[in-house]
């Protein structure tokens, strides 16, 4: 009687057992068997789905199956970027024969962490308008190169339709720009690019805020901002995450002590054009009159200026003449 081969396909998995969207470390965990009295020549393994898709190259060569020893195929599959049930075909042909086993693939739904806004003080523009704006500058610092402690406001939201548990954001800012260490606690570095932001349900919204510190050697510019988000879920056996990029924008800061003096300048020449002005009045309202005497007498007499003021008192005093030299 002729040895047959006959393989079957056990079972068939996914691992994580639960698999959410865009998962990226799911797999396709198969068992096979040669149920049969021969060796299975030839063995070639094909999966095709309509959502998630085998991340190596299909078929999958298997070569020789022989009888009654099981073999597990690991497969790394992607997932789909929307939840849903998916169908999945798995066939084996060899030599002799073939088999196909479908698998309903369930994707689960996750929560989206997104960035919803993000604030951060930036340098006024120089004028005499934003005096007030510049002056604020020396306590308050701006992203401006070589400030230190500016403080990075990002606004988060859970927009997907679960919630997301014990969440952890991390803050990657290239060398240019870097959290700020204090140097009284040089181990914060530890902890500085870090927030534990807790739990967010579907719509919630959160603040978390990061300080930095921008290099002095910084040109003026866009710059990337990533923010990592690790949370749990319920029925994810391992943490999920996902990466968000932004730019924040770095501004040269205004020259505040430049500014002080030349107002102080502009000031001093203010004053002293109104006290030329003041003087040039007081001289205009002078009701005196000028008179020269150059003929007095027979000598050598010579001339002399002399005004008069004229003082008068209500209608029943006589005026009085008063000469002055």
């Amino acid at each position: 009687m002729p040895q047959e081969p006959i393989v079957y396909i056990q079972s068939v998995a996914t691992n994580p057992p639960e698999v959410f969207q865009s998962y990226p470390m799911a797999q396709l965990i198969l068992s096979i068997i040669n149920i049969g009295s021969g060796i299975a020549y030839n063995a070639e393994l094909f999966i095709n789905s309509t959502g998630a898709s085998p991340l190596i190259s299909m078929p999958l060569i298997l070569g020789a199956v022989p009888p009654g020893q099981p073999i597990q195929l690991t497969v790394p599959i992607s997932l789909p970027s929307n939840p849903g049930n998916y169908t999945m075909s798995i066939t084996i042909t060899y030599d002799g024969g073939s088999i196909t086993r479908y698998y309903q693939l369930n994707v689960r739904p996750k929560a989206n962490l997104a960035i919803v806004s993000i604030s951060y003080p930036q340098p006024p523009n120089p004028g005499l308008s934003n005096l007030g704006a510049m002056l604020s500058t020396i306590t308050s610092p701006t992203l401006s190169p070589g400030a230190s402690k500016v403080p990075i406001t990002v606004t988060i939201m859970n927009e997907g339709p679960v919630e997301a548990k014990n969440i952890m954001v991390t803050i990657s800012t290239g060398q240019v720009i870097q959290p700020h260490v204090s140097s009284s606690n040089p181990l914060s570095a530890l902890t500085a690019s870090q927030a534990f932001i807790g739990d967010l349900r579907p719509g919630q919204e959160i603040n978390v805020t990061f300080l930095v510190d921008v290099d002095s050697n910084a040109r003026p510019g866009n710059y990337p901002l990533v923010l990592t988000f690790v949370w749990n879920q319920t029925g994810s056996l391992y943490p999920l995450t996902e990466s968000v990029i932004t730019y924040i924008t770095v501004k040269q800061a205004p020259n505040v002590l430049l500014w002080i003096v030349l107002i102080l300048i502009i000031i001093v020449i203010i004053i002293g054009v109104i006290a030329a002005m003041r003087r040039r009045k007081l001289g205009n309202n002078n009701r005196g009159f000028q008179v020269n005497n150059s003929s007095q007498g027979s000598g050598n007499y010579q001339g002399r200026l002399v005004y008069y003021e004229v003082l008068c008192g209500g209608d029943d005093d006589p005026c009085i003449e008063i000469e002055l030299v």
